[in-house]
């Protein structure tokens, strides 16, 4: 069997079904996405099937990227959780508005410990960061 190359993979998601993606997918390709998937209307997390079949096809050593971080989770939790999700697979994980990347010359982002103790705030206090 072949291995594929490495693939640079975008998401997108706007609440609404009309608009609101075009800056996200531009920013995306400019940072060298071959491939944008889009999830478009007010959808709860279990109902994004772009993310999900994404989150499915992708393979150690590919990256995912975003605009920014509210694109992927509604909570901190589902972002925290996904990211290290996709750090046990291999995964590089990159957010453009807040210059965040989960991969360092030395390897993972000795930051993301951060994600995990905010993570762990917010099962504390029993609060999510967005309604």
């Amino acid at each position: 069997m072949t291995r594929r190359a490495p693939q640079q993979i975008g998401y997108a998601r706007c609440a609404t079904t009309e608009g609101g993606l075009d800056h996200q997918v531009e920013a995306l390709q400019d940072a060298g996405c071959a491939r944008v998937v889009v999830d478009r209307g007010d959808l709860t997390l279990e109902e994004r099937p772009a993310l999900v079949a994404m989150l499915d096809d992708v393979r150690s050593g590919d990256t995912v990227t975003v605009s920014s971080l509210d694109r992927v989770g509604r909570s901190l939790r589902h972002l925290v959780e996904t990211v290290a999700e996709l750090q046990r697979r291999g995964v590089r994980f990159r957010s453009l508005r807040e210059e965040i990347d989960t991969w360092s010359d030395g390897g993972v982002w000795p930051s993301a410990r951060v994600f995990v103790g905010l993570a762990q705030f917010e099962r504390d206090v029993g609060q999510e960061v967005y309604p």
